[in-house]
């Protein structure tokens, strides 16, 4: 008998774990979710509700997280769900249960007001079910001989120590230091420790004179999240980091806001790779759109135009008169854009839309208002 539970529960705590670590270690390399993804699958989390479960006699043989969480976009506050830990088993593939899953968990997402959602995954299998790659991820790659070069006036090494969890006033510290970051997803104090180690990532103190200047997340060479009190200090944070971990690489992840990180890296690094950051899907097209146009308003001067965009049955304005941003659904007679929804995420978030470098011919504005500056960072994901 197939049952299809929409929740996990309590009980099936162990069950999820197990039967997750089973179907990625069988399909790629061994994995362990507790120290993976802590925060839903370590010690004291009770993230079992917000997986869905399908059972065969009883024995789970496909299930998916959804995950809600909210996102701090200036001064917006946006509700977002990530999908992960997608698992079917091996010997109960093609039945369609993986569309089953995902289409509940979307239903959900529609009924609970989620604005957009996010999860890693091969692009077209993802495709069917309404993502799409979007948003720009830059990572820049520093080697030994970019710090010997470039860096050689760097002299005053910052410490890099560590964290443990019984450091409660540095967590508190570096805490205070990732609320002030102006778009991050919104993550409590105690689920905070358990963030930074994400994908077997490591969280490092970055101490100068016994002060401390910020902290940073590694995976390996893999710099996820890096928080500094000040720009000013990001080049003397990487050659510290590279030295005192003995990195003959490192990879530095950045976002398209971080206007003033993405100068200094690229004046230095080894070289740049600009890609989509996720796949995405939008429900909620006008607050994810405002949101994030106000953010690029307040680091590129956004060229007055304006468009109509119909995705699907949706007609969304927006305009930009004299700097003033304006994006809602009132009738308007300016041109309009048709687009599907899979064609709307590229047009509007993804780093290269061929549909939107053949619309700026007609109308120019649209390569400077786009890509929006959607971006969902690494450690937040599930």
């Amino acid at each position: 008998m197939t049952e299809l539970l929409c929740k996990g529960t309590e009980k099936d705590r162990e069950e999820i774990i197990d039967f997750a670590n089973y179907v990625f270690s069988f399909d790629h390399k061994p994995h362990n979710f507790i120290e993976m993804v802590p925060r839903l699958y370590g010690p004291g989390s009770t993230s079992e509700k917000y997986h869905y479960l399908i059972r065969e006699n009883g024995r789970i043989k496909a299930l998916l997280c959804s995950f809600p969480q909210e996102a701090k976009v200036g001064e917006t506050i946006l509700k977002l769900a990530f999908i992960g830990t997608v698992s079917v088993h091996p010997y109960s593939r093609g039945k369609g249960y993986m569309k089953s899953l995902m289409n509940a968990a979307i239903e959900d997402m529609k009924r609970d007001g989620i604005d957009f959602a996010a999860l890693g995954g091969q692009r077209q299998r993802y495709q069917y079910f309404g993502f799409e790659e979007g948003g720009t991820e830059y990572r820049f790659t520093f080697e030994t001989r970019n710090l010997r070069h470039a860096f050689r006036d760097i002299t005053e090494l910052m410490d890099v120590i560590p964290l443990v969890d019984a450091q409660e006033d540095k967590w508190d510290r570096i805490y205070d230091l990732f609320q002030h970051k102006n778009i991050r997803g919104i993550r409590s104090r105690e689920e905070f420790p358990a963030m930074l180690r994400t994908w077997n990532s490591t969280p490092y103190l970055l101490m100068e004179g016994g002060e401390t200047k910020g902290y940073f997340s590694a995976e390996g060479k893999i710099i996820h999240e890096l928080v500094l009190c000040h720009e000013s200090l990001l080049l003397p944070a990487i050659k510290s980091i590279m030295s005192s971990l003995h990195l003959n690489r490192a990879i530095i992840k950045a976002a398209d806001y971080e206007e003033e990180r993405l100068a200094q890296l690229s004046a230095v690094c080894e070289d740049c790779n600009i890609s989509s950051n996720a796949n995405y899907q939008i429900f909620h097209f006008e607050k994810v759109i405002y949101a994030f146009l106000k953010i690029k308003k307040a680091y590129t001067v956004l060229q007055d135009g304006g468009i109509v965009l119909q995705i699907g049955n949706e007609k969304l304005m927006i305009s930009v008169c004299s700097g003033q941003l304006t994006v809602g659904q009132n009738d308007s007679s300016y041109p309009i854009i048709s687009l599907g929804n899979l064609e709307a995420v590229e047009f509007l978030t993804a780093p290269f839309s061929p549909r939107r470098r053949e619309e700026a011919k007609r109308f120019p504005f649209l390569q400077n208002w786009f890509p929006i500056p959607l971006y969902t960072a690494a450690l937040d994901e599930c």
